[in-house]
């Protein structure tokens, strides 16, 4: 079993696909040039960011739980981690 934390680059093929990149909306991009050079850091023209996201997996690759958010402020506790975790030991 696996548990991984998973931050990509927004240019990667997969991130689109996983729904694990998250595009500013235009009001966002003016504030967010005023203190990062979103443009320059990121190489990112469209304003692409990767979100980070949390996969357990168990020993066939099958994906068993995922937490996914924009807002990178917003993670899974550990404890529900563990939870799934111990679930799925049995």
């Amino acid at each position: 079993m696996y548990v991984l934390n998973v931050v990509l680059d927004p240019h990667a093929p997969e991130s689109p696909a996983f729904g694990l990149v998250y595009v500013l909306p235009d009001y966002l991009r003016e504030l967010y040039k005023s203190f990062v050079n979103a443009l320059g850091f990121h190489d990112e023209p469209e304003f692409r960011l990767p979100m980070p996201a949390r996969y357990v997996i168990d020993g066939n690759g099958i994906i068993r739980a995922s937490d996914v958010n924009a807002d990178y402020t917003i993670r899974p506790e550990p404890s529900a981690t563990l939870q799934v975790l111990r679930a799925l030991k049995g």
